[in-house]
């Protein structure tokens, strides 16, 4: 077997080099997830009483290209909240037009309004700061924190 010349040599390395790099630029695209992970957005808050609770009151935007299906949704550190949203769209004092956050799509660009229930008697006034919602995008599952614009002090009645 004859050995490779000094040019031929070199050929050879330049297309093992770009060998390995179109793999390796192959499987990084691979294994990145595609879009943003956390679309979600919290928009203007309504702060209402109804009966023995305060409610806030916030649309969850998706502002990713593909629709978000929720998971679970809680109100960090503040206990004995609840996250839920409406039955029909509109809001009422009626116990049995919520339901939990599970299994709502929110389509791409969409909008869900959201409420969390804080109980009025309480021990002490919680500020509610946000949202952890978990959610689930072309099947995996994301946790991410939504903070609301504007900090919502809850007066204990």
């Amino acid at each position: 077997m004859r050995p490779l010349s000094r040019r031929q040599g070199w050929r050879f390395a330049l297309a093992a080099v770009a060998l390995v790099v179109v793999a390796n630029v192959a499987m990084v695209t691979w294994l990145l997830p595609e879009g943003d992970p956390q679309p979600l957005s919290l928009g203007t808050t309504e702060l209402r009483w109804t009966g023995d609770e305060a409610a806030i009151s916030a649309p969850v935007h998706n502002d990713g290209d593909r629709a978000v299906e929720l998971v679970s949704a809680s109100a960090p550190g503040v206990p004995g909240a609840t996250v839920r949203r409406p039955v029909d769209g509109t809001y009422t004092t009626a116990a049995d037009a919520w339901t939990p956050v599970a299994g709502r799509t929110v389509p791409a660009g969409g909008d869900e309004w959201l409420d969390i229930a804080v109980p009025a008697r309480c021990p002490h006034a919680p500020t509610v700061k946000g949202l952890e919602v978990r959610m689930r995008i072309d099947g995996r599952d994301v946790t991410q924190a939504l903070t609301l614009p504007k900090l919502a002090p809850v007066r204990c009645r």
